[in-house]
């Protein structure tokens, strides 16, 4: 660009010019992040980030913002602060993988629009981790309303986890006798009687806020509402004196000569 410059004076060159001239530059926009980038995020669950937006050099003023795709991606709210403006965006995945969107930025500079490369990747939910039931199998209990306990490993993604117990005469625990859903703890106790002389087996769902569900192991235990117990370190042991020794009964009914 240039202009002239006169100058008005008493000499003989009146007036007197002076050639002016110069190149203007535009202005150059950033952002912080560069990239955004989200991460992994669970399906129907969104993460926020804010994208900062400002002039590198020069004066540019920044007009709006918009997404090229807006499908995955949203524009919560946008906020101007002297020549800076704050973009908060929002990433709520609906299908697995990567998933990608172009912010643009408009503004003034020879950069209109100026975009930023979104990305996130949409996650699968995960089951809550693996566990197991805590009784010894085949233990022997003369309490008809025997307290359940099994392991609580939690959820890797953090979701809450309920938990469904099951207890039945059959070894594929088909037609429970008890079945208790809703538990948060990792412990029951049985309300009902179970019957006096018996073989029960149960198991544990556990479940998350998603519908993700984990099957323990199926543990076993013995009802005799008469015999006495013993408990032998970890086991628990029904003892009957016959004659001149003990008959110990466990998982392999083995016997102990006194």
């Amino acid at each position: 660009m240039e202009d002239t410059l006169r100058l008005i004076n008493n000499s003989s060159v009146n007036p007197f010019h002076i050639i002016l001239s110069g190149t203007g530059s535009a202005g150059v926009l950033t952002a912080i992040p560069s990239a955004p980038d989200f991460g992994q995020v669970l399906i129907g669950n969104s993460s926020l980030l804010i994208s900062k937006i400002y002039p590198l050099t020069g004066l540019v003023v920044v007009d709006s913002a918009r997404l090229l795709v807006n499908t995955h991606y949203g524009i919560d709210s946008t906020k101007q602060v002297l020549d800076t403006m704050f973009v908060y965006l929002k990433f709520t995945p609906t299908i697995l993988g990567t998933i990608r969107d172009t912010l643009l930025i408009f503004n003034n500079s020879s950069v209109n629009p100026f975009t930023l490369a979104l990305s996130g990747t949409g996650k699968a939910n995960t089951a809550p981790n693996a566990f197991n039931v805590k009784p010894v199998a085949g233990a022997l209990t003369n309490d008809l309303t025997p307290t359940l306990t099994w392991e609580g490993r939690g959820d890797v993604d953090g979701d809450a986890v309920t938990y469904t117990l099951e207890v039945s005469k059959n070894a594929n625990m088909s037609s429970p006798q008890v079945t208790q859903g809703g538990l948060t703890d990792t412990t029951f106790t049985l309300g009902s009687n179970l019957d006096q002389v018996a073989l029960y087996y149960f198991r544990v769902t556990a479940t998350d806020t998603r519908g993700g569900s984990t099957l323990s192991n199926t543990g076993f235990f013995r009802t005799d509402a008469q015999a006495p117990v013993a408990a032998i370190g970890a086991l628990t042991l029904k003892v009957v004196p016959i004659k001149k020794y003990l008959q110990v009964y466990v998982a392999t009914s083995e016997k102990l000569k006194t």
